[in-house]
């Protein structure tokens, strides 16, 4: 399944920094899902995420990965939207404000027999044409009560998942470009982007059958063909 992005941007009322994380660390239901919205001069946050009812340890993962990703991106961006703001001010006094935009929604939560997923979906804007969009995934041994590190505490060898996803990936790239030069760059992306190292499959889930690899924007194609969802089945 290929995944296409959306763009989104929030417009709400304003919740402060601490207050909004503070809240959203509760679990209430089997899945649940905190959110909360910012709507600031330079900056319109939207953030979404799940937990889990008995599974505090999991919950606090994934609530401090959100708050820790969100701070960094403040950090690195205000400055930023700051001087482009006064740049494009001088260049158009009446061009409308711009905002930068930071979206956090679950791309894919679900708890299994005894695997519980949870793949994030963050979208951050910074100007320019478009945004991007990065993953990243939980997966969490309710037995062991861990997170699975990699595909390969699972059983799946990175060679496998290699061969696996090429063989996906080639069915299911497209390229209106049939050249010679442009089939060659198409092959050429995704065996760099599916290369059997860890660093192609940090984001996965896994139902207890199926281990479904994500490949981030740009890692096998180029940006316009978005998120690519690979299933692959255990070796035979």
């Amino acid at each position: 399944m290929k995944t296409h992005r959306i763009q989104r941007a929030a417009s709400a009322c304003f919740f402060a920094f601490a207050a909004f994380f503070s809240s959203c660390r509760s679990t209430q239901a089997i899945v649940s899902t905190h959110s909360g919205r910012l709507h600031a001069d330079w900056l319109e946050a939207d953030i979404q995420y799940p937990s889990f009812e008995g599974y505090d340890e999991l919950n606090k993962v994934i609530a401090d990965y959100v708050e820790s990703d969100y701070r960094d991106y403040k950090l690195q961006n205000e400055a930023d939207w700051k001087q482009a703001s006064e740049f494009r001010a001088r260049i158009d006094p009446e061009a409308a404000p711009m905002r930068f935009a930071y979206t956090v929604a679950p791309e894919r939560a679900f708890e299994a027999r005894r695997y519980i997923n949870v793949v994030l979906s963050l979208y951050e804007f910074t100007g320019g044409a478009h945004g991007s969009t990065k993953l990243k995934s939980f997966v969490y041994d309710k037995k062991t009560r861990s997170l699975i590190p990699n595909p390969t505490a699972l059983g799946f060898s990175y060679d496998y998942l290699a061969e696996q996803c090429r063989a996906w990936l080639d069915a299911h790239v497209s390229i209106a470009d049939q050249s010679k030069a442009a089939l060659s760059d198409r092959k050429q992306w995704i065996e760099a982007g599916s290369a059997p190292k860890e660093s192609n499959y940090t984001v996965f889930a896994y139902d207890g059958k199926i281990l479904t690899v994500y490949f981030a924007e740009y890692q096998v194609a180029p940006y316009s063909e978005g998120i690519f969802e690979v299933p692959v089945t255990p070796a035979k």
